[in-house]
């Protein structure tokens, strides 16, 4: 084991049980997103649950069945299409609400007005 990837060892000791480790770090790159390719666009749905559904939750593959018409049409209108090699994904958030998550392309010879962001752009650190 190379010494620049060691941690601190450090021994704990617990009533009659002794406990030995390592903190264990990696040296890393980081991820340089150069700019290129289509532009994505993330949308994001929150929906409330509904009343009916007391106490029983249905799956979120049913909640996102029950949406699928209203989010395609919505998205149609964006000029906006799902992206197919990425699953959409569904959070339950508080309140008894949730939020849909479906990363889209551009139709065919739709224009996006809005400036696409690299990753270093999205992930900056906030002052």
């Amino acid at each position: 084991m190379n010494n620049d990837y060691k941690g601190q060892e450090f021994i704990m000791e617990k009533g009659k049980e002794t406990w030995s480790g390592q903190e264990l770090a990696t040296k890393s790159d980081p991820i340089i997103d150069p700019g290129t390719g289509k532009a994505l666009v993330l949308r994001v749905f929150e929906f409330g649950m509904n009343p009916d559904y007391k106490g029983r939750r249905p799956c979120k593959q049913d909640i996102f069945n029950m949406h699928w018409r209203q989010l395609s049409t919505i998205l149609w209108s964006d000029g906006l299409v799902p992206k197919e090699d990425l699953n959409p994904r569904l959070e339950f958030i508080k309140g008894n609400k949730y939020q849909i998550f479906l990363l889209c392309k551009p139709r065919s010879g739709t224009m996006i007005a809005e400036k696409p962001k690299t990753l270093q752009d999205l992930f900056k650190k906030r002052r």
